[in-house]
């Protein structure tokens, strides 16, 4: 499964047909509705802080003591 451009599936059910082993088939899925019709799997970009704010007061601090840090 482990190809360039492939889309992860979004159950067992769609790579395999059957359980591999029977201490799984509790939790099986089999075409089901509640899970084919919702977007759990789709991932949201995110945008992470550049720096903190503790960084942005350390960097004006350090302008007049070199040595200084935060603990």
């Amino acid at each position: 499964m482990k190809r360039k451009g492939v889309i992860k599936p979004t159950g067992p059910s769609d790579i395999y047909r059957l359980s591999p082993t029977s201490s799984i088939e509790y939790g099986w899925w089999q075409h089901d509705p509640e899970i084919t019709n919702t977007t759990w799997h789709h991932t949201y970009p995110r945008w992470p802080q550049p720096s903190s704010p503790n960084t942005l007061i350390l960097d004006v601090v350090r302008k007049n003591n070199k040595y200084a840090t935060l603990f």
